[in-house]
């Protein structure tokens, strides 16, 4: 017999610990990035202009772009 579970909502204060954090994790890897070299950039084919839009893009915006794409480009 299938029981019904009751649905569970974070709360407010957990989701926002939770972008919180997701923002930190993106700031850090963001400013690795910025760090490294053009060179080594290039080789993961990824530009600088490239790292600071997908930290100022929503996630879901530019989720399933193949790196370098902004989906803006023809």
């Amino acid at each position: 017999m299938p029981q019904n579970f009751p649905v569970v909502q974070a709360s407010p204060l957990t989701q926002w610990l939770q972008r919180r954090a997701e923002r930190r994790m993106l700031l850090k890897a963001t400013d690795e990035l910025s760090q490294s070299r053009d060179e080594m950039l290039r080789d993961m084919g990824i530009s600088r202009d490239d790292i600071e839009y997908a930290f100022r893009s929503p996630r879901s915006a530019s989720a399933d772009l193949p790196y370098g794409h902004h989906g803006d480009e023809q």
